[in-house]
């Protein structure tokens, strides 16, 4: 990574004048090392988001009852979904859940798939139950769903006229707000998608198709599709939905929407509208998809719960959605049953919205009882009593479909997950969205069927499916309402297969909402494939009837009965196919303890011609009721033994007759004349008992028990000639009984071994393995079976071969994969070098090195020695591996391992390289050992020579270092990885440009190479080109979106941007995709600390210092956070919190020092830790303490650790800022000298910082040398270009100091100029007046006057001013007010130097010539006697020599102030009256003598 540590917390470029005190310590800024932005952990994490408007139910919730406190049972069916409500669908699978929780659609296996089915292909989706439906409006979606509605939402799904296999998305607008939008996962070689839907509802669709395995995509025709048709309704309904949260209707509905009805609709729909909000108060919202909601309500005038549906706002805008809704509710509501979920009402909203109400229920699905069922002890008197109650259900849902078929209305998508059972044994026949509407005729056997789909998509698992979307020519087929434009349709056979009375009392089912528009094309697949029956897999909706319903049932009773579907699952095509070809496995193969009866009434059901089915429900419920009492079936003719075993139970009174009779014989014989015979007679009966017994196991499958009973049997017979004949039967069925054994166990194995096959064709040999293992078993010592025992062993031999070589490559794969990982740590790490603190990160490089070539045994002398092919011969599954994957992994190995070598060499040297001379000598040894390796691959790479040559010179190999610079020299790249790796060595050599230009051309010739796009942004991070440096990170993150890595580097971008939004967010995705990563919260940290938040700073540097407690890297930072809060102690309380200092009473100064000296504890300790923890050479550690050293005034501690840094830091800025902190620690020492020293330094590494190159000017005008002062400042305001208010916080500071410097030199007039720029500033300053007006004074008294007034008025106590303003009153000849100027001036100049020292002569100095002046005024005034001349004369030579000798003991501590004065004295002009004067004379002879009275 760049230099993001001095990049986003570092100093201020103008932090001199906070180091010139010790009360202000200024905060990390944008280029102090010691707050580090460090990228560094181990592997990223995958995570992936979810949809925004999913609630996903606790896990104890899903597709389960659920109790509220009452112990109510509240029931969300598994996989029905009521989040979307794209079917609007049946009231039963409405859940009744608690206030207090939310109901989710679950994240089950029932996704929702759009599949063509022009063709049948080996790749197409899985189905196992899924469903396939066709609401062109539905726009429900699961978690994990992808919706695309066509008002308002314009994804769409194209399907390649090419390749109808390959689908792709594409997004013309904006997603409507309720919408969640999620592709599937990238996948370069898939061509289809699976569904792992079990029981999806396939519903026709004219618009969509997906090939998205995981994605629900209901894409339905817009609402004007069809609105230019003749006689179509028009609908304008409200644009906003009915209520969105508990409560009161008008706090959830808008209050301002326009109340009134949909165009088109009659009065009398619209007359109840108004008083729905009043009936109805909405409790919760349990279910809300793209086009609808539902939710739990009160009804207010019954004093019921209800469920309460109505359509959102995007389904408004879609004709078809509103028709399919109010058809659905028309049908149910007129299919007054107790088996079918009543309607209570209907109507609009005062927003014009939809709804209707319904039962609310409560209990379990069908498919969730089975599965119960099946969980029990099979024969268990609970088994009993449950079987017998679920088959008395069944008898339930034929009578409700009877009912339905009777009224006109196919169901057409029945299956066990669309009934439910309630508590109190009720049973309901659920979802009725696909239902048709047959136009029956009374009295007509040969009425016209017309159709209607009233659905929105059934349930949450619809599969869209259509031949009429463009795959493939189809027909329309009109199929409106009875209500509608025709009454068109077909008829099967001349019959109408509805059963039951046709006559003129039967009250027919009728809609009245369809458009003519609405139209089904010929070729559509709707319904649940696993369930549906042949016709409806094919699409014939000509031949649709009650036995269409009639197999489903037969479906249902399937699953009942095995607990398996009677399709198995698998992919759309595949299901379709086994349906229409009739491929469904007898319940007795599953469950040969399944009675033949009830087995035939089930495969009678299931029949795929549809003429062999039941002719009628009540047909196949009195076969089932026949089951349940024991009598025969109409569909199945008994064995004797049964019929026997029956007419005997039947006949029970007779039999005991029987018995009786001959009790009385016996008796009547008496014991003794029992005969042979009677003997024989009971032989006989207990044999014929057993042979019954036998019968009755080979019945229900135990082969075992059979024979041991005919075994026995005959052991009974023993070798009675009597008995020869019955010993004949027994033998005779004891060879039946091992025939019908081995003949099933034969069918079972042949079975398991035609799916075993399949599994091995489909690669799934763990499972093939299994079943394998089981047949063998079965097989022991079967000679007869010997033939399958072979091809079981065949078989097994060819799994446990293919198995051994999938754990090969899985191997491979995973030791490819490492090495990949550990490759791209090892360049994260590798790429730090040039941060502060290289010996942490370069020593978790070599690690990673270490780890990766281990991954291939790779760390040998010679890794690569061998060619290829002998390689590939070593590692013998790398060919299968290749085989698998479609590509060749040895390039990418070599190289991988190649760049690794020069790593390690570089790593070595990297971490010694702060050592002794001897020390980076052994160390570039070590790193050429790792050379000589890479050399043995025979690799060209310039780079590798280069590297060679500069490890031979740092170990004192000059000859031969001169001799590898030769050959590199002569050696041009021409390859990607050698671009790229000389980039790698120009980036570390801080060469960044140069970098970056090998970078380009590695890039031209591997356009896909991710870590050339990430060093890109490296290099352009260092030169801080922030703009660029993004994008190069937003490359890398479109190539790999879960790698944390470019997030980290992208948010420092960012940062340096203030772009702070987008960087928090790229931290926290780099969090989610890898919450251990220490490095987000080190970064994240300091970019905190530069906003002001420390103790959200320190929050995130203590979470990285948990997750990595061996780095010292974040104690550093915290420590810069301690010393940021102590800064903002000691600004001023209405500058720090404006709103807090006018609460809160300030804290003394004695408080604040107190805690500020605390926190430079706490950070001293911090730091003391960081050092103990393996940072004690990071340079930003003793850039700190120098700081803190500073603030303490422990000047000679903070010097010895900026020097320090300064040893550690090879960054040039970073350096910079050192020697400038340097030199103020000089300027506060009054050592000027070495000030300029250190500056001139720092202004080498960076000429470009105006900071230095000012604080330079400030300098050497303290060294008085004024010419190289007034240069500097030159340069300085060059630099700036005019914008000095927008560089330095006081501008007039600057021109201050260009006017004193030139007053030095003289030049009064350019300096008069500059002091009115510094007075243009910032006008009331008193000490550029005072200096403009001492410029005045030769040539401007009156000037000088009035600029010495206001400098008074600013400062009254300010000597230099009042001597100044004395000066001036002399001149004009106003001695009196000079006087008294000087007498207030002497106890203040006296003061000043108290305070300041050896300076401060200069005051004395100057009044001094004041006094001098005046003297010579006196003596030349013509006005004065001559005695008064010379009085006057002598008392201010007297006064004035006073303040010399004053001056001189203030100058005299220090010899070079001693030494400036001394001069002043003797030359300057304005002493010449004193000079003869005996006072004068009389110091100067004291000065000689060295003497001082």
């Amino acid at each position: 990574m760049s230099n993001q540590d001095e990049t986003l917390a570092g100093d201020n470029n103008g932090d001199h004048e906070s180091d010139n005190g010790q009360k202000q310590p200024e905060p990390p800024l944008s280029q102090d090392s010691e707050t580090i932005m460090e990228p560094g952990s181990e592997q990223p994490s995958e995570a992936s988001p979810e949809p925004e408007d999913t609630v996903q139910l606790p896990a104890d919730q899903q597709g389960h009852a659920d109790a509220d406190s009452a112990g109510r049972t509240f029931m969300l069916p598994e996989e029905q979904t009521v989040v979307e409500d794209t079917s609007f669908g049946d009231p039963a699978t409405i859940t009744d859940l608690p206030a207090s929780e939310s109901a989710a659609l679950t994240d089950d296996d029932d996704h929702t798939v759009v599949e063509p089915l022009s063709e049948i292909t080996p790749s197409e989706q899985n189905v196992d139950d899924a469903t396939v439906a066709a609401d062109p409006t539905d726009n429900e979606h699961s978690e994990d769903s992808l919706l695309a509605n066509g008002e308002g939402d314009n994804t769409q799904l194209s399907i390649s006229e090419d390749d109808p296999d390959q689908t792709s998305l594409e997004d013309d607008t904006d997603n409507d707000a309720g919408t969640v939008i999620e592709s599937a996962p990238h996948d370069e070689d898939a061509t289809t998608a699976e569904a792992a839907d079990p029981d999806g509802t396939m519903v026709e669709d004219t618009t969509a198709r997906s090939a998205d395995p995981d994605v629900t995509i209901i894409e339905g025709a817009t609402g004007d599709a069809s609105s230019s048709q003749t006689g179509a309704t028009e609908f304008e309904p409200a644009s906003t939905a009915g209520a969105s949260s508990k409560g009161n209707w008008n706090e959830t509905r808008d209050s301002n929407q326009k109340k009134r009805p949909p165009k088109g609709k009659a009065a009398h729909e619209t007359a109840n509208r108004w008083d729905a909000e009043q009936r109805y108060q909405l409790v919760t919202n349990f279910a809300r998809g793209g086009l609808g909601q539902i939710w739990m309500a009160n009804d207010s005038r019954l004093r019921r719960e209800v469920a309460f549906k109505e359509l959102l706002p995007n389904a408004l805008k879609n004709r078809n959605a509103l028709e399919r809704f109010l058809e659905e509710a028309q049908i149910t509501g007129q299919l007054e049953h107790p088996g079918i979920v009543p309607i209570y009402d209907i109507g609009y909203q005062e927003n014009g919205t939809p709804f209707y109400a319904m039962k609310l229920v409560r209990g379990e699905t069908m498919e969730k009882e089975i599965e119960a069922f099946h969980q029990l002890p099979k024969g268990s008197p609970e088994w009993t009593l449950t079987f017998r109650r679920l088959l008395a259900s069944f008898i339930d849902i034929c009578n409700a479909l009877a009912f339905a078929h009777d009224r006109g209305v196919l169901h057409r998508d029945l299956k066990p997950l669309n009934v439910m059972i309630g508590a109190f044994g009720e049973t309901l026949v659920l979802d009725w969205g696909l239902a048709k509407v047959i136009d029956v005729e009374p009295n007509d056997d040969e009425a016209p069927i017309t159709t209607s789909t009233s659905d929105l998509g059934p349930d949450d698992q619809t599969i869209v499916e259509s031949e009429a979307t463009g795959l493939q020519a189809g027909t329309a087929v009109a199929e409106p309402s009875t209500g509608g434009a025709s009454n068109a349709g077909v008829s099967v056979g001349g019959q109408s297969q509805f059963s039951g009375s046709f006559g003129s009392t039967r009250k027919m089912v009728h809609t009245d909402v369809r458009s003519v528009g609405s139209q089904t094309m010929a070729g559509s697949v709707m319904g649940t494939p696993a369930y549906m029956p042949p016709e409806q897999a094919a699409g014939k909706l000509d031949e649709l009837d009650a036995r269409t319903d009639i197999y489903s049932l037969g479906g249902i009773l399937y699953k009942l009965l095995t607990n398996h579907q009677p399709i198995a699952r698998g992919k759309i095509r595949e299901v379709l196919k086994n349906v229409m070809e009739g491929n469904i496995i007898p319940p007795r193969d599953h469950d040969p303890s399944i009675g033949r009866p009830i087995e035939a009434v089930c495969m009678k059901a299931l029949a795929t011609d549809r003429e062999d089915r039941y002719d009628s429900a009540l047909t196949i419920a009195a076969d089932i009721e026949a089951c349940l009492a024991g009598e025969p079936v109409s569909c199945y003719e008994d064995p004797w033994l049964v019929k026997a075993k029956r007419w005997a139970k039947r006949n029970q009174s007779t039999v005991k007759s029987v018995i009786a009779a001959a009790v009385v014989l016996f008796v009547v014989w008496g014991g003794s004349a029992l005969s042979h015979r009677n003997a024989m007679d009971a032989i006989r009966n207990v044999a014929q008992t057993k042979a019954q017994l036998s019968a009755t196991a080979a019945d229900q499958g135990d082969y075992v028990q059979a024979r041991e009973l005919l075994n026995e049997a005959l052991g009974r017979t023993g070798e009675h000639s009597e008995l020869s004949e019955l010993r004949g039967f027994l033998s005779s069925r004891l060879q039946l009984v091992e025939a019908d054994r081995l003949a099933k166990l034969g069918r079972e194995s042949e079975a398991k071994l035609a799916k075993s096959k399949t599994q091995i064709l489909d690669g799934d040999y763990a499972s093939a393995r299994t079943l394998l293992a089981e047949l063998a078993t079965l097989l022991k010592d079967e000679t007869e079976l010997s033939d399958i025992t072979a091809e079981v062993t065949r078989q097994t031999k060819t799994v446990t071969d293919a198995l051994a070589q999938q754990a090969a490559v899985a191997d491979t794969q995973a030791r490819f994969d490492e090495f990949l990982a550990e490759l791209d740590q090892a360049r994260i790490r590798s790429s730090l070098p040039d941060e502060e603190d290289v010996s942490e990160d370069a020593q978790l490089a070599i690690e990673h090195v270490t780890k990766a070539l281990a991954t291939f045994d790779l760390d040998q002398p010679e890794p690569f020695a061998e060619t290829p092919q002998h390689f590939s011969e070593r590692l013998p599954w790398v060919r299968e591996w290749q085989r698998s994957n479609g590509k060749w992994p040895l390039q990418t190995l070599r190289e991988g391992t190649f760049e690794l070598l020069l790593v390690r060499a570089d790593m070595e040297w990297w971490v010694a390289r702060h050592e002794s001379d001897e020390a980076k000598a052994e160390a570039a040894e070590r790193s050429l050992v790792w050379i000589t390796k890479a050399t043995s691959m025979a690799i060209p790479s310039k780079a590798l020579l280069a590297r060679e040559a500069n490890y031979l010179r740092q170990a004192g190999r000059a000859d031969e270092a001169q001799r590898a610079f030769v050959k590199a020299n002569a050696l041009e790249p021409k390859t990607a990885l050698d671009f790229y790796l000389l980039g790698q060595e120009s980036r570390a050599d801080r060469h960044f440009h140069e970098a970056l230009d090998y970078l380009l051309k590695a890039m031209q010739l591997s356009p896909d190479h991710y870590w050339v796009q990430y060093y890109q942004g490296l290099c352009y991070l260092n030169l801080r080109e922030y703009a660029a440096a993004a994008s190069s990170f937003s490359s890398c993150i479109a190539r790999r979106p879960d790698y944390p890595w470019a997030y980290i580097q992208r948010s420092i971008c960012s940062a340096e941007l203030s772009q702070f939004e987008n960087a928090f967010s790229d931290f926290d995705a780099a969090e989610k995709l890898d919450p251990t990563l220490f490095s987000v919260f080190v970064n994240r940290g300091v970019v905190l600390l530069t906003l002001g938040k420390h103790e959200e700073s320190l929050k995130n540097l203590e979470k990285a210092r948990e997750l990595n407690p061996n780095s010292g890297k974040p104690l550093v930072n915290i420590a810069a956070a301690y010393l940021a809060l102590a800064a903002e102690l000691q600004k001023p309380p209405a500058e720090s919190d404006p709103q807090k200092a006018q609460t809160i009473e300030p804290a003394s100064d004695l408080e604040i020092e107190q805690q500020v000296q605390g926190l430079y504890g706490k950070a001293l300790d911090t730091l003391a830790e960081a050092a103990n923890s393996g940072a004690g050479n990071h340079p930003g550690l003793h850039q700190l303490r120098g700081r803190i050293f500073t603030w303490q005034s422990n000047y000679a501690a903070a010097l010895t650790s900026y020097r320090r840094h300064l040893a550690l830091d090879d960054d040039p800025d970073r350096k910079a800022v050192t020697l400038k902190r340097i030199a103020g620690i000089h300027s506060l020492l009054a050592e000027h000298d070495q000030a300029v020293e250190n500056l001139e330094a720092s202004y080498k590494l960076r000429s470009s910082d105006p900071d230095t190159v000012l604080l330079l000017a400030e300098s050497q005008l303290q060294l008085h040398e004024d010419q190289k002062a007034v240069e500097r400042y030159s340069e300085f305001l060059q630099m700036v270009n005019g914008e000095i208010e927008k560089t330095v916080p006081s501008p007039h500071l600057v021109y201050n100091g260009i006017a004193t410097a030139l007053h030095g030199m003289r030049k009064k007039f350019e300096a008069v100029d500059y002091y009115t720029l510094s007075l243009m500033f910032e006008r009331k300053q008193a000490i550029p007046l005072t200096k403009r007006a001492w410029a005045f004074l030769e040539n401007g008294v009156d000037f000088a006057i009035r600029d010495f007034e206001t400098a008074k008025e600013l400062s009254p106590e300010n000597p230099d001013t009042l001597i100044g303003l004395a000066s001036a009153y002399e001149r004009k000849g106003r001695w009196p007010d000079a006087s008294r100027e000087l007498q207030a001036a002497r106890p203040l100049a006296r003061a000043q130097a108290a305070e300041v020292g050896p300076p401060a002569f200069a005051l004395f100095h100057n009044a001094a010539t004041v006094y001098a002046s005046n003297a010579a005024s006196v003596m030349l005034n013509p006005n004065l006697p001559d005695e008064q001349k010379l009085s006057g004369y002598s008392a201010s030579s007297a006064t004035s020599v006073e303040l010399l000798r004053e001056a001189f003991t203030v100058a005299r501590s220090d010899p070079n102030m001693a030494r400036v004065m001394l001069t002043a004295m003797l030359n300057d002009d304005a002493l010449k009256p004193i000079r003869d004067s005996s006072a004068y004379l009389e110091f100067i002879a004291e000065l000689k003598a060295g003497t001082k009275k």
